[in-house]
């Protein structure tokens, strides 16, 4: 191990460099910087893979797991009172009368959990107007 200099004004610095080599694979769907150079500006694209990553993927998945496991502990049991709280929180605003009737069908067909994976891909979530 080599020695540490001092400069005039005081002890040296160490300077530590990280690669960062675990690519997160959703990221890598929505335009994630290259780590290894630099560049002036991030190419801008929206396709298919990117949608069905967030409706499918193992991460998404989790997180609508875990916002149902909140809406019934907020919520308790109710549908309809699970669906306005899913919109409350995820969406800042009450379900419109329409909404909730088919949010409430929707989850007596397939799940709460189900239901959260489609509200946490809604356009009105994921962009920002």
């Amino acid at each position: 191990m080599g020695q540490v200099g001092r400069t005039a004004a005081g002890p040296a610095q160490h300077l530590i460099y990280v690669k960062r080599v675990l690519a997160v694979p959703e990221l890598e769907l929505l335009d994630a910087p290259d780590t290894t150079s630099s560049c002036e500006a991030r190419p801008v694209s929206t396709t298919a893979p990117q949608a069905l990553t967030f409706l499918n993927g193992a991460f998404a998945n989790e997180q609508a797991r875990q916002f149902a496991i909140r809406l019934r502990r907020e919520a308790g049991n109710d549908p309809a009172a699970q669906v306005r709280r899913a919109f409350e929180l995820a969406l800042c605003r009450m379900p419109r009368d329409a909404e909730s009737q088919a949010c409430v069908a929707y989850v007596a067909r397939q799940s709460l959990e189900s239901l959260c994976l489609v509200v946490l891909n809604l356009n009105e979530f994921v962009y920002v107007d």
